[in-house]
This record gives C-alpha cells, structure tokens and sequence, in this order.
C-alpha cells in the first residue's frame, strides 16, 4: 500500500532545557515511541480528556487515525456520536506538537461547528495535558481560529458553507474537513488547493452521511470502503457491519449479533476489512455505525434505545435511523424519485437518437424534459435533454435518450437543437426546468 510517512519526533517540539524535567519527557517519549513506531497509540495517555489519560480502548476502530504513514486521503463516514471529532482533534495535537512547522488546517460548513472543534475539541487537549508545559508559552497564539505551538506549528481553524474565499489565503500540509456532508463538493478543490506548495499534502474527510448524492457519499465512492468484520465464535462466520451485508441482521434485541446464526459477538475482537483496497491503494475509507461502539452495543439501556430508533421510536424515520445511527447513506422518503429508484430502474442501453424515434412510434404517449442550465462555472454544460414515453406493451415509462447540450452553444442554438428534438419526436408535451432567467436571452 502506496502512503505518505508522516514521522513525528517529539523531541524536536519540546523547548531547548537541561532541567531535569525535561530530560525524563524526553525519555519517556522516546520509550513509548520505540514500542510501535508506526502508529501514535503510545503517546495518547500524554494526552487528557475529561481528567484521564486519553486512549482508544472503548473506540478502537479509530485506530487508523493515528497511523504514522497515513494515505493521501482518509475518509470517516459514521454514525452520530462514534467519537469522530474528538480522535481527529487528538490525532491533530500529536502531529502538531511532534512535527516542527507543521500547519494544519480544520474546516468545517458553519463557525458553529468549527468553534465546538476548536474550543471543545482541540483546546483542552493541548491546556490540560500532561505535555502542555512543553509545547506551549506565552508567545503562542490561543485563539479559536487559530492556535500556535512552541516548535513553530500552528492549527488553524475556518468555515465553508455559503463560499470558501476566506481559506484562499491560507497554506498548510494538512486538512481535515470535518461535517463534510453538508459541504459543497465544487468547494473541496478549492480548499484542497491551499496544500498545493507542501510536499506532505494529507487530507481527512469525515462527516454523516445523508443522501446518496451527498459530498460524503461521492467521497467514500472514490475510497477503499473498509467496513469492520465482526467474528463469531459460535459458527466461525464474519459479519460485516454494511447495510449491503450483516449490519441490519446483527441488530437484534437481546445485544449485537452474529449475521448468519444469532449469536451474540464482540465488536472488539473485529478488524477492518477493504472492500475496494486495490482500486484506491491511496485513499482509504471507514465506515463506523454506532453499532461497533461500546458505548451503544455494550450498555443493555443503551441498546434498547437503539432498537427502539430502528423501530420507528423517537421520532425516527428509516432514512433517519440509517442516516445518524448507521452511518449510511439513504434517499429521503420526500424525493419524488431518489437516486436508488433510478439506479434500480436502469437498464443501459444505446443512447442514440435515431433508435430512440423507432421506439416512441409504439408509444401513444411522449414527452420531452429540458433542464436549462447554462454553462456552469466549469465551463460544463448544465443545459441537458430527456427523452421519455409510455409503452403499454410494458407498462413502464422509458427515456431511450438523454443528451447534454454542448458548452459552447448559445442559447439560441440550444433551443433550437430542444425545438428539433420535440418536433421529430411528436411530444405530447414538455417540460423546462430553468435554473436562472438569461438576460441577454431572445424572446422564442
């Protein structure tokens, strides 16, 4: 697997002393990275969380956050309250305060939530743990956008729904964007631009997921889509917890369960399993349900809230349920026609005009659809055209041909193209959807 080594020295990032004190951290430091040096898991209890040393032992799937040779692109699409935000804070403090001149970079949709990261996420690790004396001083910035370390790295911290021209101006080798569903996809180049000088250029998505068009979804697609396997010791079968596999059959009543047999399992005694590991070698992927979360699976009242949400209880529609509990995407009942319905309808065919003719003459009914979109700002014609009619043969309404208007037409030559299209098809009717008026349009 192709990664980019991310090496942290906390040595370099503690200030220059002879104390004592100083030199037992170092020493400390450099007994727990020897242990493992590929992974960050030694050094979490130098970090505090509530009072106690931080660890991972009630969340061990986020163990691939703290890798030392992280990938290009890392993608987390989980389930509410899986401890995303707080493993992504930590795993941010560590390599800050471990690797000189490091500059990270959160974003998030609204200052709202970059706020929480900030204020409630990053800063009481770096105020109250035990390493805080050494990598901070009076001279450091402590502000909610931006906090500064004493070995001259920095994290800082922005927000992106509406527009993203206030990161332009910034530069850094890592960002993490976090709430990434409610993000627009067109942004995320954008913000990825501001690694364009750094020869690290690490990015983490992470987020819950909501539609199957939403940015999260369109994210995890182009990633290696690791689910977590689950063993049983009863029948030797691994579950998968994917709605696509066992997830749905491993939530009984009486506790998490084995997918093939009933049995109960442990979620800890599970690894990670790559569904796409050879296509994105580069860009993996993680799916975290509250259902592998001790916190959920391992309380008995728990549990039952959680069955109790499957079931319709709380307000919680299906598509909810799968959104916030699972983790996995799901079209809302309030479209009129989801992105499922379409892909499940599909049956490809030749997208050819003149084959599209000879199916509508046994069709009474015919309509013409026109999505008048202009060109789009990536100079990508928005401007598209559907063929639809009904063969009673079948029963179904078929769209034997669709077609994208070329960029560079005019309006008037995109009409006109619309205009042959509904006469050789003797449409019945049509219909044009249009995103903006054009000034500069002619009366048809």
């Amino acid at each position: 697997m192709v990664t980019t080594t991310h090496d942290v020295s906390f040595s370099a990032s503690l200030r220059e002393s002879d104390s004592t004190e100083t030199t037992r951290v170092l020493g400390l430091i450099s007994e727990l990275r020897a242990r493992r040096p590929d992974t960050l898991l030694p050094l979490l209890p130098l970090l505090s969380h509530k009072g106690k040393p931080y660890s991972l032992k009630d969340h061990f799937f986020m163990e691939p956050v703290f890798k030392t040779a992280l990938p290009s692109r890392l993608t987390l699409k989980c389930g509410r309250q899986v401890s995303k935000s707080t493993a992504l804070a930590a795993s941010g403090v560590l390599r800050a305060v471990g690797t000189p001149y490091l500059q990270i970079l959160f974003v998030a949709p609204r200052f709202e939530q970059i706020r929480r990261l900030s204020n409630e996420g990053v800063r009481p690790f770096v105020s109250q743990s035990f390493i805080s004396p050494f990598v901070t001083d009076p001279t450091v910035v402590r502000q909610t956008l931006q906090r500064s370390f004493s070995n001259f790295s920095s994290m800082f911290f922005s927000f992106a729904f509406l527009d993203c021209d206030r990161i332009r101006g910034l530069s850094a080798d890592m960002i993490n964007l976090d709430e990434v569903q409610d993000l627009d996809y067109d942004f995320v180049p954008v913000i990825l631009e501001c690694m364009s000088h750094s020869s690290l250029r690490l990015t983490m998505f992470s987020g819950t997921p909501k539609t199957l068009d939403n940015t999260i979804e369109q994210l995890w697609s182009e990633s290696s889509s690791a689910e977590w396997a689950v063993p049983c010791s009863a029948c030797d079968y691994w579950s998968l917890a994917s709605i696509q596999a066992d997830l749905l059959k491993m939530l009984q009543p009486h506790g998490i369960s084995c997918g093939k047999c009933g049995s109960l399992v442990n979620p800890a005694e599970g690894h990670w399993y790559h569904l796409k590991a050879r296509d994105y070698p580069n860009s993996l992927g993680y799916h975290v349900p509250q259902a592998i979360v001790p916190a959920h699976y391992a309380n008995p009242d728990h549990w039952k809230l959680l069955i109790g949400k499957r079931d319709g209880k709380d307000g919680y529609t299906q598509a909810k349920f799968m959104n916030e509990i699972l983790g996995e995407s799901a079209d809302s009942g309030i479209k009129l026609i989801t992105l499922s319905d379409i892909r499940k309808a599909s049956q490809l065919g030749p997208n050819d005009f003149g084959s599209a003719i000879d199916r509508f003459r046994r069709m009474p009914f015919r309509a013409m659809g026109v999505d008048w979109g202009g060109g789009g700002k990536e100079e990508i014609s928005h401007t598209t055209v559907a063929l639809v009619g009904f063969d009673p043969a079948t029963g179904l309404v078929e769209a034997p041909y669709m077609e994208r208007l070329h960029a560079g037409y005019s309006h008037d030559e995109g009409r006109a193209d619309c205009c042959t299209y509904s006469r050789s098809l003797g449409a019945s009717s049509s219909l044009t959807i249009s995103a903006a008026p054009d000034p500069s349009a002619k009366p048809s």
